[in-house]
């Protein structure tokens, strides 16, 4: 199976596999500490591109940094035919305290330690996880398996390196293609998870602040990182806007 991964910032993507453009975290409209947002004129070039109008639009938490309240408002107008999957509940942010959430919306909200969607012959599953820091502990996570053509996509979110409900799951799933935070590579214990748990024939690390961002190193160290990472394919998302081909054979 031939896929895409369209890369916008921070965790956004779309991802096209045979009939589907899976939307997921692609809204970040503020700016927060460490890491980009994506800007009105490109917000504007994303949502009008045929050739990515969602399918379905999935998130894996309501922080800023993945979500904004108003560009997900704009899509169940623009996009009325789109599977929008959004996790019940609010989150908290540090940015001004503001709180997030889609539960005003026309959206499917997400709950409980597990969502099955199908559609298309693609099953989304949405496993509830640990967000990867203890303030957030409370911020209704969710991590996603996606799987066509006995493929799977594993999407990490914000995910928690060491998360037991997660590192079960995927013990269990033969995962094609990773697409994962930063930390997963940056950190040992995130090396070891991605290379003997995760195990994907591909990997694609995200989350990854934009060059004039980077305040905190964070590239240098996710390219450390993956220089000596044990996966046969692997990439980063460095440039905003990018595609990513992939042949999941």
């Amino acid at each position: 199976m031939k896929i895409s991964v369209y890369y916008t910032v921070n965790m956004g993507m779309c991802i096209h596999t045979p009939g589907h453009n899976v939307w997921v975290d692609i809204f970040p409209d503020i700016k927060t500490p460490a890491f980009s947002k994506m800007e009105d004129a490109d917000w504007d070039r994303v949502k009008t591109d045929p050739a990515l109008k969602p399918t379905e639009i999935l998130m894996t938490h309501c922080h800023p940094d993945h979500y904004s309240h108003s560009r997900m408002a704009e899509c169940t107008a623009l996009f009325p035919e789109a599977a929008m999957l959004v996790p019940a509940g609010t989150a908290l942010s540090s940015i001004n305290g503001y709180i997030f959430t889609a539960d005003d919306l026309p959206v499917t909200h997400v709950s409980g330690n597990e969502f099955i969607y199908e559609a298309g012959g693609l099953h989304i599953r949405m496993l509830k996880s640990e967000h990867s820091s203890e303030k957030y502990a409370d911020v209704p996570h969710y991590s996603i398996f996606l799987t066509q053509e006995e493929k799977t996509i594993f999407i990490s979110g914000d995910a928690h390196v060491t998360g037991e409900a997660l590192y079960d799951e995927l013990e269990k799933t033969k995962i094609d293609l990773a697409i994962l935070n930063f930390p997963w590579t940056s950190l040992s214990r995130g090396r070891a998870l991605t290379e003997h748990v995760v195990a994907p024939e591909h990997v694609l690390f995200v989350h990854i602040p934009n060059a004039e961002d980077n305040n905190n190193g964070y590239r240098e160290v996710a390219e450390s990182g993956s220089s000596v990472l044990r996966v046969p394919d692997v990439r980063l998302a460095m440039t905003p806007y990018t595609e990513f081909s992939y042949d999941l054979s």
